[in-house]
């Protein structure tokens, strides 16, 4: 999605009109980010190994290892910080979830 705000905002309004709620999206994000973390770290010499330590599907192990070819850990880590702390302003403070979550997922495309 790098650059394209337009398909960010329109899949989060999709996922709001099938009413997922803005801490069941922080949740599937840090499952995300929890995969690439493992997958970085990982010696991805053997992928089926990979699959059967983690107990994860092979296309989420394939699909995920392609995308994290993009990242360094150092982004990984800073984007899971930053979820973190979207996730302690909705908990925290009486703001807009959907606003603080939409911000937060357009700063992963800048």
């Amino acid at each position: 999605f790098r650059g394209n705000s337009a398909k960010v905002v329109s899949i989060y309004k999709k996922l709001q009109f099938e009413d997922m709620k803005p801490p069941l999206i922080i949740a599937t994000i840090a499952w995300q980010l929890h995969i690439f973390a493992l997958l970085k770290t990982a010696d991805t010499s053997n992928i089926t190994e990979i699959i059967q330590s983690t107990k994860l599907s092979p296309y989420v192990v394939e699909k995920s290892g392609h995308l994290i070819t993009k990242l360094s850990l150092a982004e990984i880590i800073k984007m899971t910080n930053d979820l973190v702390g979207v996730s302690l302003k909705i908990k925290d403070y009486n703001i807009d979830q959907d606003e603080v979550l939409i911000n937060y997922l357009l700063s992963l495309i800048i």
